[in-house]
């Protein structure tokens, strides 16, 4: 990395960002997180970026649990069987604030960036059958980082500036259905499209030399499915009275066989004038996303308690890239635990007891490991249900969490996300009667 290029040895800054040197580029640019600009979590240059798991307005504040969980006015983006009981068309759109103290050993930075976080459609077409259609468009992954470096070298110091913007979004339809009184099912099938942009700047102080940006884009689509399943009679079956319910339920992802393509571009400036500029196509292939399984319980009360516990998992162990498993990548594990307090659902009621009050907190052993340390993830939740007018909310959500370790030249990430949700419904194809 300390090559001074000048102007007519263009070809010595062909440097670009390959899978085999992400984790000596990460290893370099950690100590200086001080010079980071704008963007997101250094940890989402590998792989696919940042995994998203975001289960719906709801669900996120609490603790991001709702695989169990069956709702009038929530849609659970978790899982299509929890989509049985919406009894109104229900429109959701979000996005979401971030903001990251990344920190090492030496110093440390606050980036930040807005992001969407989906827009979803369900539409009941038999509410006695909870035959709901459910269309929409969710983040998959992310990857935002924006880091900077000086490289001090005896004929020219330089600055190298790492890049990497996109990620994949879900577009996804699917169908929910009651099978009998207690089992709930639902399956849609997720379209994964979209393109991740890696780039190297290397840039010099001196219009004797050239800068060079290498710019490295691969572009992905797939498609795969969800099953989920839920049992809503476990209370029942358990003898109790019925002021108290509770559920299980498992939903299942086949994962996605992404049809990739890669490309690289050069160019040369000095000046700020560009002098040159390559286009070299790289691989076509497979980008393989491992197939992910996820269990959860929860627990009414009077339907003004909600308790709801999931855990998740994902086989990134079988995971590859054209062929080649990077080896950074490993299985991930979140456990979420979550809690919702409704004190009364009577419109007539006064304003502050129809609001929806979460809690929740969560452990991700995400799918890193770098420099023999897992990097793992603990955060806080909490939240409300905000009724608006006839039947909009606005769901405002709050998450904490620290993520990595300082230990090894890694960063550790204190983050802060807050959501804004707007879920209005409508009745949808009900006939009145004439007077």
């Amino acid at each position: 990395m300390k090559t001074v290029c000048n102007r007519h040895d263009r070809d010595l800054c062909a440097c670009t960002l390959r899978p085999a040197l992400l984790l000596g580029l990460f290893l370099l640019t950690a100590s200086n997180v001080a010079e980071a600009g704008s963007g997101g979590s250094v940890y989402s240059r590998f792989g696919i970026g940042d995994i998203r798991h975001y289960p719906g307005e709801r669900y996120a504040a609490m603790g991001g649990a709702g695989i169990a969980v069956l709702s009038h006015n929530s849609v659970n983006t978790l899982t299509p069987a929890g989509w049985t009981m919406l009894n109104r068309t229900r429109y959701v759109i979000g996005g979401m604030y971030e903001g990251y103290v990344v920190r090492d050993a030496n110093a440390s930075t606050y980036l930040s960036s807005g992001v969407f976080n989906g827009a979803v459609l369900a539409v009941p077409l038999s509410m006695p059958n909870g035959i709901v259609l459910g269309i929409g468009l969710v983040p998959y992954s992310v990857v935002n980082y924006n880091l900077m470096t000086r490289v001090t070298d005896p004929l020219q110091s330089y600055t190298l500036q790492y890049v990497g913007e996109g990620g994949l979004s879900s577009a996804f339809i699917g169908l929910s259905a009651i099978l009998t009184p207690d089992w709930h099912v639902g399956f849609r099938a997720n379209y994964l499209f979209g393109s991740v942009e890696n780039r190297i700047l290397q840039t010099f102080g001196s219009a004797q030399y050239t800068d060079a940006v290498a710019s490295h884009f691969t572009r992905m689509k797939g498609l795969g499915g969800t099953l989920g399943v839920i049992f809503s009679g476990l209370g029942e079956a358990l003898g109790w009275p019925d002021s108290r319910s509770a559920s299980v339920g498992i939903v299942f992802d086949t994962g996605v066989r992404l049809k990739a393509t890669e490309e690289s571009l050069y160019e040369y400036s000095v000046g700020g004038s560009i002098t040159g500029r390559d286009t070299v196509a790289g691989l076509s292939g497979r980008i393989v996303l491992p197939i992910s399984l996820g269990v959860g319980t929860s627990y009414t009360v009077k339907d003004e308690v909600v308790l709801a516990c999931d855990l998740f998992y994902q086989n990134w162990n079988d995971f590859e890239a054209f062929g080649a498993h990077p080896p950074e990548l490993r299985d991930s594990y979140r456990m979420s635990f979550g809690l919702e307090f409704l004190p009364r659902r009577d419109v007539m009621a006064t304003y502050f007891t129809r609001v929806a009050y979460r809690l929740g907190l969560f452990y991700s052993a995400d799918n890193l490991r770098l420099a023999e340390k897992g990097i793992d993830e603990i955060g806080l939740t909490a939240g409300a249900g905000l009724p608006l007018f006839d039947e909009t909310l606005l769901g405002i959500g709050v998450e904490y969490s620290l993520r990595g370790t300082t230990a090894n030249q890694l960063v550790k990430d204190n983050i802060l996300r807050i959501s804004f949700t707007l879920n209005g419904g409508e009745r949808w194809f009900m006939r009145f009667e004439e007077e």
